[in-house]
């Protein structure tokens, strides 16, 4: 898919609200629109599925360094505490300079009155994963998650986010700007020697992480986790585990094609016919097999946006 960056996409919504109200209109008689409103969209800078991919690895980095950062404190070590979180700060800052920006014109009129407004909005609202790697950037948030609820005794609950860190979960939700609020005032903290007080502060950031389960993705999931599976078995020279796991993201990714739209459907389709194909080529020692199912991965956690 060609990038679509610096290109503008631009939707217009028009909405009519109408006041029925005895004694400002005559009983009897039709009620005209008295109050209208217009609100147009633009969104700038639109990312595409790779540059996606990149923002969520640098999110999970923030929370790489929130960990470590705390683990630092722990240790009596507040320097090395400010250096991870002076990282975070660096990662957010990327994160900032390339999110979409969405400017939304208001109009609204009554009469003779008219209003109008713009507003420049930038989300930093960004879908995270682990990295394939071995790197576990969410396994820390879990724990800190558990640790408070198993010390209030209390569950989060509330539509169909949770944070509950021992359920199941198919998608991870970070707001960065939340996050950056809490490294300014942490970094301000452990610069005065405020160890407990920068710690609650990183520890909020942690708690802020929201865990999606979705139904519909678990296929998805089971297929990212033993794309996983399959580059660990490969690297340890299982080979026949590696395939196994293989196939057993095949048919995940086969069910997960059946529960999407058509022209999503189309990219899984493909992508799991190139896996069908590759794995009886695997061998031991073979050259790029491991490259090979990190970008099958990297193409499989972009549709988790």
């Amino acid at each position: 898919m060609s990038s679509l960056l610096g290109k503008k996409v631009t939707t217009a919504i028009s909405v009519v609200v109408m006041f029925t109200s005895i004694g400002f209109q005559d009983i009897g008689t039709a009620a005209e629109n008295r109050i209208s409103a217009q609100i147009q969209t633009t969104v700038e800078n639109t990312l595409n599925k790779e540059e996606k991919r990149y923002v969520s690895l640098a999110a999970g980095r923030i929370l790489k360094h929130v960990n470590q950062a705390r683990f630092a404190i722990a240790m009596n070590a507040p320097s090395a505490s400010i250096a991870h979180v002076e990282k975070a700060l660096t990662l957010v800052d990327i994160i900032k300079s390339v999110a979409p920006v969405y400017s939304v014109e208001a109009k609204i009129e009554a009469g003779d009155i008219k209003y109008e407004d713009t507003d420049r909005i930038r989300p930093l609202y960004v879908t995270i994963h682990d990295e394939l790697d071995r790197i576990s950037v969410l396994s820390p948030v879990m724990e800190a998650k558990k640790m408070i609820a198993d010390t209030t005794g209390t569950q989060s609950s509330g539509g169909p986010l949770v944070s509950n860190a021992y359920l199941s979960y198919t998608r991870v939700f970070f707001d960065v700007a939340f996050a950056e609020e809490h490294l300014l005032v942490a970094r301000n903290k452990l610069n005065a020697e405020n160890m407990q007080l920068a710690d609650r502060l990183l520890l909020t950031v942690q708690l802020g992480v929201l865990f999606e389960y979705k139904s519909m993705d678990l296929p998805l999931t089971r297929a990212s986790e033993n794309l996983l599976l399959a580059k660990t078995f490969f690297e340890e020279k299982q080979i026949p585990d590696s395939k196994i796991a293989l196939q057993a993201a095949v048919e995940a990714l086969n069910i997960y094609e059946k529960r999407i739209p058509r022209e999503t459907a189309g990219e899984v389709g493909e992508l799991r016919s190139e896996i069908v194909s590759y794995i009886p080529k695997i061998a031991e020692g073979q050259v790029g097999v491991t490259e090979k199912i990190t970008g099958w991965w990297d193409r499989l956690v972009v549709w988790f946006a």
